[in-house]
């Protein structure tokens, strides 16, 4: 785990200042569903996939109702959803209309991503419309004076995609993710990761297997590290997207700090070995999206508070 001294050194070389501030930190969530739910038949392991719809997490994060937000409210963080491809229609919700423009920023490329298990998830065009959709939030924020960002997903499906990059990204073999996975869920990940053309290249792997809530993220990651903000970063899925980002750029990880710790043994603590991170806090098991941000966020706070009182 990381000191709240280092943390304390990297906030001053990442602000370049001996006394920063940590200004309109916001949190930003990438909605988008993913077509390969609505064909996982029952005979696969759904405990896999979240059984709320992703319309529903949207709107607990709109409403305030979600776990993270008690934590978001306390803090003073700015919350907002971009909707990249939710499979719902919020135009006719009052929610929609009080929040429009304010906490949610309708993006909308289609209403989920294909089944990757008969076309790639997204179209190039698709994939790079998303990682710029992203691109332009981050700058948004940052034009609002913001210094202190995080992103994570609300994504029906999304955890089971990010496994997929890993297993793709690590070159897992049958027997490595049978370790991971039950005998029914192994044998599908097998067929899906046997379904496309083996490549080394990550953003060809975010086509076929990944969303667009996790292009975006890649997108924003890569913003927020050209534009010298400090990031937080909060899940797996958001751990996913920033090892993609880090293949395109690898010192965007100059500018991250890592919420949480992960479960021995699973695709999550392998994500954070490749990402050499060093997390503020132990794991929170099953934790929300958006919850690690909330949680870590005061550690950050109290960095700058050393860095600006060193005696």
């Amino acid at each position: 785990m990381s000191t709240l001294k280092s943390n304390a050194l990297r906030l001053g070389l990442i602000f370049n200042s001996s006394g920063p501030e940590i200004k309109r930190p916001t949190l930003l969530f990438f909605a988008a569903d993913h077509g390969f739910v609505n064909d996982f038949d029952d005979e696969k392991d759904t405990s896999r996939v979240d059984t709320a719809t992703t319309a529903d997490k949207v709107y607990e994060v709109l409403n305030k109702t979600a776990l993270s937000s008690t934590f978001t409210k306390t803090h003073r963080i700015h919350v907002k959803v971009a909707d990249l491809g939710v499979n719902h229609s919020f135009e006719g919700s009052l929610d929609y209309w009080l929040n429009h423009g304010s906490r949610f920023i309708p993006n909308k490329i289609a209403f989920g991503t294909r089944d990757f298990e008969f076309f790639p998830a997204m179209t190039t065009k698709q994939c790079h419309q998303a990682i710029e959709y992203g691109t332009q939030l981050v700058h948004q924020e940052k034009r609002r004076e913001c210094n202190t960002i995080g992103f994570t997903s609300l994504s029906r499906g999304g955890e089971v995609s990010a496994k997929l990059l890993v297993y793709a990204l690590l070159k897992f073999t049958y027997e490595e993710i049978r370790i991971q996975e039950s005998q029914v869920m192994a044998d599908w990940i097998d067929k899906m990761l046997k379904k496309h053309p083996k490549t080394h290249n990550s953003l060809t792997l975010l086509t076929l297997y990944g969303g667009f809530e996790l292009a975006a993220m890649v997108g924003a990651y890569l913003q927020a590290a050209s534009l010298k903000m400090a990031i937080l970063v909060d899940d797996f899925s958001s751990c996913i997207a920033l090892w993609i980002a880090s293949i395109q750029k690898p010192k965007v990880l100059d500018y991250c700090f890592f919420s949480t710790s992960a479960q021995e043994g699973t695709t999550h603590e392998a994500v954070l070995q490749e990402l050499k991170a060093e997390p503020l806090l132990l794991n929170e098991k099953n934790a929300p999206e958006g919850l690690g941000f909330s949680l870590a966020y005061p550690m950050l706070k109290n960095a700058v508070i050393l860095l600006r009182n060193p005696n």
